[in-house]
């Protein structure tokens, strides 16, 4: 790696500290419920809000051991996380724009479903089920990033670069452990395999890390300012 590409992964890495440390330090410990009695629309922006804030405590946390990662070199298992941060981003992006169609059109529709799946939602028969016995299924995580990707163009691409890492595929399993030396006609196997094989593997990791920082603290900020204009339409 040249000096180039170590300028670039840190700079990368100061970029993903600042966004991580901002939302380190906007972290709500508390969110206001409405009691069993209340009509249930006016007890759906609760939904919106735990969603909202769990969002934020899964992205700072995940984040600062991506962090970790990626400064000791360890590129799979960061890349790992840097997935899941980009799938919570998305998820927070397709919730905004959810309300952002209820402030609009002062309909209700289905979000109160698409809350529910968001909040409670899952694919496991041993989460905690529905008061009917069912398990509410959790929203597709594809479904938000093509929406996603519509906004921010090469996020799908990115994604599924990313998900390489995730399975046992070459890329998550021989490509990071093994390097062919082909003089020798011999496989090599380290853990800094990546470093050796792919071009600038940290700094892509770090790009698609960064951006889904910034799609995730944009639309933050924008989930509470959105979130008492959807309270008020929920509760007329």
């Amino acid at each position: 790696m040249d000096e180039s590409e170590k300028l670039s992964e840190e700079k990368l890495l100061e970029e993903i500290k600042g966004f991580h440390q901002k939302l380190l330090d906007n972290l709500p410990t508390k969110v206001a419920c409405k009691p069993v009695t209340v009509p249930y629309k006016k007890r759906i922006p609760f939904k919106a809000y735990l969603a909202k804030t769990a969002s934020i405590y899964r992205t700072v946390e995940i984040t600062g051991i991506a962090i970790d990662l990626f400064e000791k070199k360890k590129l799979l298992p960061a890349y790992i996380l840097t997935r899941c941060v980009t799938e919570t981003a998305a998820l927070l992006f397709s919730m905004y724009k959810r309300l952002e169609q209820v402030v609009e059109t002062c309909e209700l529709d289905d979000i109160d479903s698409f809350l529910n799946k968001t909040t409670i939602g899952g694919r496991s028969n041993l989460i905690p089920k529905a008061p009917d016995g069912n398990v509410i299924e959790a929203n597709n995580i594809l479904t938000a990033i093509d929406k996603l990707d519509k906004e921010y163009k090469n996020i799908r691409q990115e994604y599924e670069f990313i998900c390489e890492f995730a399975h046992p595929n070459f890329l998550g399993n021989l490509g990071s452990y093994g390097q062919l030396n082909k003089e020798n006609n011999y496989y090599c196997f380290s853990f800094d395999a990546p470093y050796k094989t792919l071009p600038e593997p940290a700094a892509y990791g770090l790009t698609t890390l960064s951006v889904a920082l910034l799609i995730f603290t944009d639309y933050y900020k924008k989930m509470e300012d959105i979130l008492p204009l959807f309270t008020k339409i929920c509760e007329k």
